[in-house]
């Protein structure tokens, strides 16, 4: 809230300005760092302050002096937004040296390792002072886990050599939750991740078997709706006689998918088998399966509608747009039809009102 504070102006508060300000600012800048120092310190120094001797030319992330002078003289002329602004940089700049130096990579010269250790609890340690006027509660518990009073920000040692050697580090609990979301244990983190894998994978099959179930979306979609049809151009590879029926043609069916749809088709009494083999057709994919005189097929030829009306479908016809343009007209057409039979089933309701009035 203080960032949003200017000199001068009115504070405008927003909720959702300020989740996502906690979220970057605290959970993913300072809650990271603090997270990182102390995971490393306890992974590879048995959670205690390294006994190491940092070289003159190491690089730091900040100038502690400068941002301490720079806070003294914003909070001396009242614009708090300018010091929240000023320690906010400070931790992003702790973040990229952070991302530079790589020291989880460091895994072959631990001499390296111990050193840039060392400097993130440091920083830690400093971060934490800057933070202070505004997160007092939080830096308080950066301070525990460091296992560290703090002290005087002018007394500050600008070498980042503020920490005693051998002092135990506390890993604890992490300091801030991501607001907006809801608060859950490791654990069920954890068993959180593993379903949501396992859902993904699960729809990852489906998909690559052809996607016969319906989606969500999809389910709240109206009948007539015709976004709903998953119509592909497929060509007929394979075709032989339904042996229990005299009206289904047996077929395969490529569409692309890398495995072949087998379809049944009452075509028989309108397509030979040569006017089958090897033609272009419509096939509808995301209808359920199901049997025909116990022959499983997987969808619906749309050459299936010239038994109905006589339409014949040739190759100038095989766009899938061209396609959806007829079923939108049908469509239209019966959506208009049905407006009339209502328009005039109402008329003698009309009539009687207007008799009685009258």
């Amino acid at each position: 809230m203080a960032r949003c504070a200017e000199y001068g102006s009115d504070l405008k508060f927003s909720e959702n300005n300020l989740m996502a300000m906690h979220n970057a600012d605290l959970v993913q800048n300072l809650g990271n760092l603090v997270n990182r120092a102390v995971s490393l310190c306890s992974k590879y120094n048995d959670a205690k302050v390294p006994d190491v001797k940092v070289p003159k030319e190491m690089e730091y992330p900040f100038d502690i002096k400068e941002y301490v002078q720079k806070m003294d003289a914003a909070f001396k002329n009242l614009r708090n937004c300018e010091a929240a602004n000023a320690v906010a940089h400070a931790c992003s700049l702790g973040n990229k040296w952070l991302a530079v130096l790589e020291p989880w990579k460091m895994k072959d010269d631990v001499a390296k390792r111990d050193i840039a250790v060392r400097q993130m609890l440091e920083v830690v340690y400093v971060l934490a002072h800057l933070f202070s006027p505004f997160i007092p509660r939080a830096c308080a518990a950066i301070f525990k886990k460091l296992n560290t009073e703090p002290v005087a920000m002018v007394t500050l040692k600008n070498d980042y050599t503020n920490l005693k050697v051998g002092t135990p580090i506390e890993v604890g609990d992490v300091l801030f939750d991501i607001l907006g979301a809801p608060s859950e244990d490791a654990e069920a983190r954890k068993k959180k991740a593993e379903a949501d894998k396992a859902a993904k994978k699960a729809k990852q099959a489906q998909s690559a078997k052809g996607g016969n179930k319906p989606k969500t979306a999809e389910i709240d979609r109206p009948l007539d709706d015709v976004a709903r049809l998953n119509l592909r151009v497929g060509k007929i590879v394979e075709v032989w006689e339904h042996p229990d029926s005299e009206k289904l043609w047996c077929e395969k069916i490529d569409v692309g998918e890398g495995e072949l749809r087998q379809i049944a088709s009452g075509l028989r009494k309108v397509k030979t088998k040569e006017d089958m083999l090897n033609a272009m057709c419509v096939v509808c994919v995301n209808l359920k399966t199901r049997k025909l005189a116990g022959f499983e097929s997987q969808g619906t030829n749309l050459q299936n509608l010239q038994t109905y009306s006589k339409l014949q479908i040739s190759k100038s016809y095989l766009s899938v747009t061209k396609c959806l343009l007829f079923v939108s007209c049908f469509t239209m057409f019966f959506n208009f039809f049905e407006y009339v039979c209502k328009v005039w089933l109402c008329v003698p309701r009309t009539v009687m009102r207007v008799s009685s009035i009258s």
